[in-house]
């Protein structure tokens, strides 16, 4: 009976791969490659999966490339000239 009321809201309905539940197509992400131009896992999903994914693999990466970082950070610092620009300044 849900379905017809839907229907007859004309409100379109997709399933999430991820979490099972039924949600109006504007909680999934617009994009050209998918049949209907939408993500097959909600917004809500992606967001989790990407927060997880970014957790995991930022520290590995961090952790393998522990001595190029430093070296990247302390020739930046040596380079950005932090003196106080020359002229008088306006009050």
């Amino acid at each position: 009976m849900e379905n017809i009321e839907y229907k007859e809201l004309n409100i379109k309905l997709r399933t999430c791969k991820k979490c099972g539940e039924d949600k109006e197509l504007e909680d999934f992400v617009k994009v050209k490659y998918c049949n209907n131009g939408r993500t097959y896992e909600c917004k809500e999903c992606l967001n989790k999966n990407l927060k997880e994914y970014k957790r995991k693999y930022y520290r590995k990466y961090r952790d393998e490339n522990s001595k190029e970082i430093a070296d990247y950070q302390k020739d930046y610092h040596k380079s950005y000239d932090r003196k106080k620009p020359k002229g008088k300044r306006k009050e």
